[in-house]
């Protein structure tokens, strides 16, 4: 059992006044006096672990950035993931936390409460993304279907070099090209800069399956891919060529969940 009073004390004289101590399920809840986006106060909590705390953010952190309208992406995790390291703290299963002995309370909880409101700052940093791309909900599916991915890998092939926005592995070699277009010329223009990438690296000798996740949200399968040109293009270019909505079966066996 945690002295809440003892946490409480040690953080005060640690970081200053302002915070206060209530006791949970055999730990404490310390609430602070900074604020989130959201203007709720910034929670952490702290519990008994190999014979010293673990203080963490209870998953707080990142629940907030979703629900502030962004996409948590692969890249994104990464960069969170270097922001715990940069504090001393550690970043898994969207939570934040740190380990240390009783009487490093205040330090610990120092460093993670900076820790908290780096990430937090993501908000203002992509405040502009607001709402997320055909590409972030092909890759928020990759990741909630655990598929292991590399994110803009670059191709060489015969003539330029090519950036594949998600690279699938694991015995597979999935090159995932997500399209999406809101006019039909649009979707020519884009059926052809894919079909060269495509031609270009098959004349280097790039091995794979070369795949197109097509956007056919709404009406846009009816009035824009179904044009005989833009599915010539694809399909004749492309391995693989998979309906976002309508093919969502065929999407997950192709990656093997």
């Amino acid at each position: 059992m945690i002295s809440c009073t003892a946490v409480a004390e040690q953080v005060v004289s640690h970081i200053g006044n302002g915070f206060e101590a209530h006791p949970v399920d055999g730990g404490c809840v310390i609430v602070t006096p900074f604020l989130r986006p959201d203007f709720d106060h910034i929670e952490l909590y702290i519990e008994p672990k190999n014979n010293g705390i673990l203080v963490t953010d209870g998953g707080d952190t990142i629940g907030n950035l979703f629900v502030s309208g962004l996409t948590i992406t692969k890249d994104m995790q990464s960069e969170i993931a270097n922001i715990a390291t940069a504090h001393g703290v550690h970043f898994a299963n969207s939570t934040l936390s740190v380990e240390a002995a009783d009487t490093s309370a205040g330090g610990a909880f120092q460093r993670l409460l900076n820790a908290v409101q780096a990430v937090t700052y993501l908000i203002y940093k992509r405040s502009h993304v607001q709402r997320p791309t055909f590409g972030d909900q092909v890759e928020k599916f990759l990741l909630e279907n655990r598929v292991n991915y590399s994110p803009n890998y670059f191709v060489q092939g015969k003539g330029d070099k090519h950036t594949i926005p998600y690279y699938i592995n694991s015995n597979r070699n999935i090159m995932l090209e997500p399209v999406t277009a809101n006019t039909a010329s649009s979707a020519r223009s884009q059926a052809t800069k894919i079909g060269y990438q495509w031609l270009d690296m098959r004349a280097a000798h790039v091995q794979g399956n070369y795949t197109v996740v097509v956007d056919d949200r709404g009406a846009r399968w009816e009035n824009i891919w179904e044009e005989t040109q833009v599915l010539h293009s694809l399909s004749t270019s492309s391995d693989t060529v998979i309906r976002w909505e309508a093919e969502r079966p065929r999407l997950l066996s192709l990656l093997g969940v």
